[in-house]
């Protein structure tokens, strides 16, 4: 195997590992999920190296922006209300 073809791979692995890498720590700080939860995809992370990094962290971006979403359209209450009304 020549040298290029060589350092070729070598930066492919380690783009590979630093996407795993950040998927682990956007999964491990988020807190939307379970233990149960975190720990299925973090096996998901590893076990299926690009393609379950790259699904974990989509699904986490989805589900914050649709949290966020939804937030917006909340309309506090401005007071004057019994409470449960």
């Amino acid at each position: 195997m020549d040298s290029a073809r060589f350092l070729f791979f070598l930066l492919v692995g380690f783009g590979i590992l630093l996407l795993q890498g950040y998927a682990t720590i956007r999964l491990c700080r988020y807190t939307g999920y379970s233990t149960r939860q975190k720990v299925a995809q973090l096996l998901l992370i590893w076990l299926v190296p690009l393609l379950g990094a790259i699904i974990v962290t989509s699904v986490i971006g989805l589900t914050e922006r649709s949290a966020r979403r939804r937030s917006e359209h909340f309309v506090a209450d401005q007071g004057g209300n019994p409470p449960g009304i």
